[in-house]
């Protein structure tokens, strides 16, 4: 499935929540994150939605896991996560 949108990290949450409701099953969602130059930066999308969801982030969380996965830790998202790294 490939879909376009202006707000990915709010999608990717949105399309999880949604699989998450229609199985009873524990999710698992696995997210790619690329290196520190990479070409798009979801660093203000991440940054709306740790306002969104009057969260606290420390600056380490989106270093250490990449923008995808800090987004689902903002938002209390309920799924195991796997976070994988291409090396060069």
């Amino acid at each position: 499935m490939t879909e376009m949108t202006s707000r990915p990290l709010h999608r990717m949450i949105e399309l999880a929540s949604a699989e998450g409701t229609q199985h009873s099953r524990s999710l698992i969602v696995v997210l790619g994150r690329s290196r520190r130059l990479a070409v798009e930066s979801h660093t203000a999308e991440l940054r709306e939605i740790v306002s969104e969801q009057n969260a606290f982030m420390g600056s380490e969380a989106p270093k250490t896991l990449g923008d995808v996965a800090a987004a689902f830790v903002a938002t209390g998202f309920n799924a195991n996560m796997l976070v994988l790294q291409a090396c060069p």
